[in-house]
């Protein structure tokens, strides 16, 4: 095997150590994290334009004034403030 080779097998078996595979771990963790808190600001975003539409606030959709909308709206801003809080929850500062 070629000297440079070798010493690239060797690097990357001592840089794989317990550290380096916790600190990959932890920060697809933190993607997930965020991913969680974006996805929960949409969903709350989504819910509240459809609260809005079935109080006939917004108006220019088949949804506006339709009381369907201003129950479900409230309820899928509560899933999201959940899925946020999820993904809050997980951002906690570890040593």
């Amino acid at each position: 095997m070629p000297r440079c080779v070798c010493r690239f097998v060797y690097a990357s078996i001592v840089d794989s150590g317990p550290d380096t595979a916790r600190q990959k771990r932890q920060g697809s963790a933190a993607m997930k994290n965020r991913l969680l808190v974006a996805a929960g600001a949409l969903i709350v975003l989504v819910g509240a334009i459809w609260t809005l539409q079935g109080l006939g606030v917004v108006g220019g959709s088949a949804m506006s004034g339709v009381t369907l909308w201003a129950v479900v709206g409230p309820v899928v801003v509560v899933v999201g403030i959940a899925v946020a809080a999820t993904g809050m929850r997980g951002r906690s500062s570890r040593p």
